[in-house]
């Protein structure tokens, strides 16, 4: 394996072009992301780009792209709840990218990755899962099922945000927040 851990806070195109050079010279057949939203975007946008090198200055990605080909297989391990970016077809840097086909092929949602993170962190990421519920919820293509689920997101985030921010390895709030963020 190769690690590449060139990811900043916020990826820059830089980021993806690099992860992109390292992973060809790697030889790799397929990637694992561990880590936040960036780091698992990053991944996103080195799979798709890989397998559709039409798109290498990353920036004909923004909005919706219109790639031929699924992305390198990516295998994402999110060790913060509140970005999702392990199961949607997004990938954001101040620019949204939307393809179906850069979608993680599998995502593990582990709330033990979780237990370290810090108090900020929690509370940011738990406030970001809940602003995403609220946003699928009031979003005009919502519909019955949909609501059912974001209702019960906000609920499951506004009873255990707290316990996970105070005690970090409370495995019933981290959990909780874990699931939340679907």
């Amino acid at each position: 394996y190769e690690l590449y851990s060139d990811v900043k806070a916020n990826p820059t195109i830089a980021n993806v072009q690099n992860g992109v050079a390292a992973y060809k010279a790697s030889g790799a057949d397929f990637i694992v992301a561990l880590g936040g939203g960036s780091s698992i975007d990053t991944a996103k946008g080195i799979g798709i780009v890989v397998n559709n090198p039409d798109f290498a200055d990353v920036k004909s990605l923004e909005g919706v792209a219109d790639t031929k080909h699924k992305a390198v297989p990516t295998f994402a391990l999110p060790t913060t709840a509140g970005t999702a970016a392990e199961v949607t077809i997004n990938a954001r840097k101040k620019m949204v990218c939307v393809d179906p086909n850069d979608i993680p092929a599998v995502a593990i949602v582990d709330p033990e990755l979780m237990y370290s993170m810090p108090k900020g962190l929690t509370a940011a990421t738990g406030m970001d899962a809940l602003t995403h519920a609220i946003e699928s919820y009031i979003t005009p293509g919502a519909w019955a099922m949909s609501d059912m689920f974001e209702l019960k997101a906000i609920e499951m985030i506004a009873q255990n945000l707290k316990a996970a921010v105070d005690n970090g390895k409370d495995v019933a709030a981290r959990e909780a927040m874990s699931q939340a963020q679907y």
